[in-house]
């Protein structure tokens, strides 16, 4: 019986492991760094090896394209944001 608590515990760890794992894959995804990746390697960041996180790292501190992209911009206005603005909803992001 003591086995298969065992087995039924390392199964639920190993679930949990995973859906970890998915989890910080996703909040990976359209980052700064994740966008160097993609168009650099056509790959997310999180399916790189530790050489190609290291080099996105360094890319991503050291390159001003990356330091100051557009859509950081002060006056930068997303789809959403001129969509919006066309149609009078003001506001929506609150």
């Amino acid at each position: 019986m003591t086995e298969h608590i065992t087995e039924m515990v390392s199964s639920e760890v190993r679930f949990f492991t995973q859906l970890l794992n998915k989890i910080i894959k996703m909040n990976n995804l359209n980052t700064t760094i994740d966008k160097i990746a993609m168009s650099e390697f056509d790959m997310h960041y999180y399916q790189l090896g530790d050489n190609e996180k290291q080099w996105c790292h360094d890319e991503m501190v050291n390159n001003p394209k990356w330091l100051a992209p557009f859509w950081k911009q002060e006056d930068y206005q997303s789809e959403t944001d001129k969509l919006c603005e066309e149609l009078g909803i003001l506001n929506y992001k609150k």
